[in-house]
């Protein structure tokens, strides 16, 4: 005769968001409500996010279900209703509790208002926010150029599932490339294993394409974190220079003057930047 387990079975637990650039505030609501139980997330739709905030999503609904899947941290996760009101990923999940962010009142109030209504005897536990002045998606889309800018992702080298490669808009040298993650993060420290891994896989091939665009003598890489150390965009990048010994401005080998030639920089046309991508891209193995 079989013992029954005397294990519990696992709550669910259900979130709601729009995660339009998942940002360390992310992170830390989507872990901490984790810790409840099984994880359900609903993606807000395009349609109910532009309803709700009055303007239209960075990425769309699709995008942002991807990014929020690559994370690992979900059981499950789908893009919400069209229609306010429906309730339809409550009704079908029936979590045991719905976990909001500090910044979700609206929600809570909806959620308390149509409980009888929607016939799912759910609890509401709110999660503590993580540095609400820095990560903040209303935050960081209005000041990261990198997740606002369209002309930046039209650039792109090459890319993966976490991270892609484009030519800085004021090169330092023929061929200066930033690679950054996808995710919205500021520092080295807030990216996941797998986000480093894909910028350094990136890096390996980028490279490669890079000695045979222009046949550099040696290579600089570095990045800049917070704002003294010149960090003038808040989401994570390496610079990756191929250096040749006629480099203008370089007559010598300085440790403090590796990265930046003495004197100013004009920014380059875009369509100089995008030449300099499509000629990169002819070495890149596919």
């Amino acid at each position: 005769m079989k013992k029954q387990s005397s294990q519990k079975p696992h709550k669910k637990v259900l979130v709601f968001g729009t995660f339009d650039g998942i940002h360390p505030g992310h992170i830390h609501f989507l872990t901490e409500a984790k810790k409840l139980g099984d994880l359900f997330i609903s993606v807000a739709s395009d349609e109910s996010l532009e309803f709700r905030k009055l303007h239209k999503a960075i990425k769309k609904a699709p995008e942002r279900l991807k990014d929020i899947i690559s994370l690992g941290i979900a059981k499950s996760a789908s893009i919400g209703d069209r229609v306010l009101g429906n309730w339809t990923d409550v009704k079908k999940i029936k979590p045991d509790i719905i976990a909001l962010g500090y910044d979700q009142k609206g929600l809570e109030m909806a959620l308390k208002k149509f409980k009888k209504s929607i016939g799912v005897p759910f609890v509401i536990k709110k999660i503590t926010s993580h540095k609400p002045d820095t990560y903040h998606s209303s935050i960081l889309n209005k000041t990261c150029a990198y997740c606002s800018i369209p002309e930046i992702k039209a650039r792109t080298i090459a890319e993966n599932k976490y991270a892609w490669a484009f030519p800085t808009n004021i090169p330092i040298v023929p061929g200066h490339i930033l690679i950054a993650p996808k995710r919205c993060v500021a520092k080295f420290e807030d990216m996941t294993k797998t986000e480093v891994a894909a910028i350094f896989d990136l890096l390996q091939i980028l490279k490669t394409a890079l000695q045979k665009t222009f046949k550099p003598e040696g290579f600089n890489f570095a990045w800049n974190e917070g704002e003294l150390a010149g960090q003038s965009v808040p989401h994570f990048h390496l610079h990756v220079l191929p250096r040749k010994t006629d480099d203008e401005g370089i007559t010598k080998y300085e440790p403090r003057k590796f990265l930046y030639r003495p004197g100013s920089r004009e920014k380059s046309q875009e369509k100089e930047l995008l030449a300099v991508s499509k000629l990169i891209k002819r070495h890149i193995k596919k």
